[in-house]
């Protein structure tokens, strides 16, 4: 619009110029060439002046709708931008809170299952006492049961070691001996044999049995030989 009036007014400046060349090239100059000349700069200044108002007024229209235009988009663009911050806030803060809540609720589990371990360490460990309780009891009672047979089949050997020194003494030599039947277990199972005690093992020799004798430090059989 600018280069428009320039335009405009560069044209009329022009045509002014141009009459004046003509009329300065006439044979005679009179006063009504000049008042002319000074109506039509006159003219010319006036008309030039009103469009020049009337551009600035166009001008200051225009830049006042484009101001107004800018801060329409500025306004609802920050509206928009504040309204996307709004919503990703509110996003933002369901996400928190549904993060901590499962934290939460992570954390109230592991609290429970570290409870459940403890009570069952607790218990693991009750357990472990009374079974080191009743091991302790089964070994002594174990022991002491060990100690009884032990005795008891001291006091059996004994007897019966001394019944057949008895035997042994009340022989013959008109009647037949008959020495005690004893099995390799049992045998091995006389405590503190005397020297000279016989018997007769019935699985020696492939369960045939042979007579064995005590020589004071080991069995032999009749014939001298290691049983």
């Amino acid at each position: 619009m600018q280069n428009n009036i320039l335009n405009s007014i560069i044209n009329r400046l022009n045509i002014i110029e141009a009459k004046l060349n003509n009329k300065l090239n006439s044979t005679q100059i009179h006063d009504n060439l000049l008042f002319t000349i000074q109506n039509e700069l006159t003219n010319t200044n006036k008309q030039l002046q009103n469009e020049l108002t009337n551009t600035n007024k166009q001008l200051q229209d225009e830049l006042t709708n484009t101001n107004k235009q800018l801060y329409d988009e500025l306004t609802n663009t920050n509206k928009q931008i504040q309204d996307e911050l709004t919503n990703i806030n509110k996003q933002l803060q369901n996400e928190l809170t549904n993060n901590n809540k499962q934290l939460q609720d992570e954390l109230t589990n592991t609290n429970k299952s570290i409870s459940i371990l403890k009570d069952e360490l607790t218990i693991n460990k009750q357990i472990q006492n009374e079974l080191t309780n009743t091991n302790k009891q089964l070994h002594n009672e174990l022991t002491n049961t060990n100690k009884q047979l032990q005795n008891e089949l001291t006091n059996t050997n004994k007897q019966l070691h001394d019944e057949l020194i008895n035997i042994n003494k009340q022989i013959s030599t008109n009647k037949d001996f008959l020495p005690p039947k004893l099995t390799k277990l049992d045998r091995n199972s006389i405590i503190e044999p005397k020297a000279g005690l016989i018997i007769w093992c019935i699985d020696a020799k492939g369960k045939i049995g042979e007579l064995q004798l005590y020589e004071g430090s080991r069995w032999i059989n009749m014939l001298g030989s290691d049983v």
